[in-house]
């Protein structure tokens, strides 16, 4: 686990939900409000009840959060659902890249893939970027219980499904190395501790000239561990965030501080997590077919193109497709969803 560090300027420790709810108030919920306020008191009340509600302004809830209509039994019958939506944002003068993907919730790569020439520690004022929080949803591999979590480690992004409440949660996350690669399989959460301490693998004594790291600022698994069972692994934040969104770790996937926070308050023990492999993702969104191909991050596929023509076999698609489509979107491996239908005229979503 890295413990590099950056100039403590740089770091603007703002939550995600935070930050989303403070844009959209500038641009949208603040004159909104002025013009309820001007009529009748029960328009103010049918405005503020509105504005807060999840279900119509889903921008408003928490950062990674989207309700979808679906019953466990219906997710694996159709298609994956796609869910969220890209928007757009400005570059500020004291912005970092680094900030923009914690405040929007995204792992650093996200937004990095989408810009590498952008730099990192001082992009371009003024410009303005798109930001891609849309997502074709990994499925559980089998009927699923009112609670599952899906990591998908080729995108380094986790999904929490609630089935009870018809929401599905989104989450940036770090891995493994490509020498010390995250584990995949199906594992229960046998292990919640606040405040872990951590005990430093052979491998890195070495490296952190200490056996183990008790709780506080310094310990790399942040405040919250989620261990998974019959493994020395577990779902944990960080004491660097910017690792989020990175190949970085010895093996254990790591979160936001505010994001494992809320993932630990919410899961109990002998809840499933499912730790899959899936560069390639297809889901139907309004009759159209879009694809989502990350990069082979673990070189685990031989042939992409062919192991993405078997799945959309495997899924009746084919005829569904542009083919032409599908190749520069393999050729690219930007992570987004785009679409691949043969009428759609704008192939990025």
């Amino acid at each position: 686990m890295s413990n590099s560090q950056a100039p403590l300027s740089i770091f603007r420790m703002q939550y995600t939900n935070i930050s989303l709810l403070s844009r959209h108030m500038r641009s949208f919920v603040g004159p909104l409000i002025k013009a309820a306020i001007l009529r009748l008191p029960v328009c103010t009340a049918l405005f503020l009840l509105l504005a807060t509600s999840p279900l119509l302004c889903p921008s408003l809830a928490e950062g990674g959060e989207f309700f979808y209509p679906f019953s466990s039994s219906e997710i694996f019958r159709s298609y994956a659902p796609v869910i969220g939506s890209t928007t757009t944002y400005t570059i500020q003068k004291k912005d970092t890249l680094l900030d923009i993907a914690r405040d929007f919730d995204l792992g650093f790569h996200e937004l990095h893939r989408l810009y590498p020439d952008l730099a990192t520690w001082m992009p371009a004022a003024g410009m303005r970027i798109s930001i891609p929080r849309m997502w074709i949803t990994p499925r559980p591999p089998r009927e699923p219980q009112e609670d599952e979590i899906v990591v998908n480690l080729a995108e380094m992004r986790l999904f929490h499904f609630n089935f009870e409440r018809k929401v599905i949660r989104s989450y940036p996350v770090g891995i493994g190395t490509p020498n010390t690669p995250t584990r995949t399989g199906s594992f229960l959460i046998d292990e919640k501790v606040k405040d872990p301490s951590w005990t430093v693998p052979p491998s890195l004594e070495d490296k952190y000239e200490i056996s183990k790291i008790e709780p506080g600022e310094q310990n790399p698994l942040g405040r919250y561990w989620l261990g998974l069972g019959d493994t020395h692994l577990g779902l944990h934040g960080t004491n660097f965030a910017w690792s989020v969104g990175r190949a970085t770790t010895n093996g254990c996937i790591r979160l936001y501080p505010e994001d494992i926070s809320r993932i630990f308050s919410r899961v109990n023990k002998n809840t499933r997590v499912h730790i899959v492999y899936e560069p390639v993702k297809f889901g139907v969104k309004k009759d159209k077919v879009l694809a989502e191909i990350h990069p082979d991050l673990y070189n685990r596929i031989d042939d992409l193109a062919a192991h993405a023509y078997t799945l959309l076999q495997e899924k009746g698609l084919v005829s569904s497709v542009d083919m032409n489509k599908l190749r520069l979107a393999l050729q690219r491996r930007s992570g987004r969803p785009v679409t691949l239908s043969p009428e759609a005229g704008r192939n990025e979503e």
